[in-house]
């Protein structure tokens, strides 16, 4: 089934992706002043990701996932069928 552009956006957000970077900080047991010593950054930049304040770019997805032991392609596909 092909999606059109506009259908993206309710399967695809940044509240959803903050969510899911949240999910996934938690399950791995790491506290968001843990995360951000992981990448080189402090508790508020984590913070700030998971409220919305702040969107990530490829690299900083990329290395969060890594911290979080988990693939960024396997974030993409949780998020695109809506899994947590």
């Amino acid at each position: 089934m092909v999606m059109h552009p506009h259908e993206y956006k309710r399967v695809i957000s940044y509240r959803k992706l903050a969510e899911a970077l949240r999910q996934a900080r938690l399950r791995a047991g790491f506290s968001q002043t843990e995360a951000g010593l992981l990448v080189g950054r402090g508790r508020q930049w984590v913070s700030k990701i998971e409220t919305l304040e702040v969107k990530l770019d490829l690299i900083q997805l990329i290395l969060l996932c890594k911290a979080y032991n988990l693939k960024a392609h396997d974030l993409v596909r949780r998020m695109e069928e809506g899994v947590p």
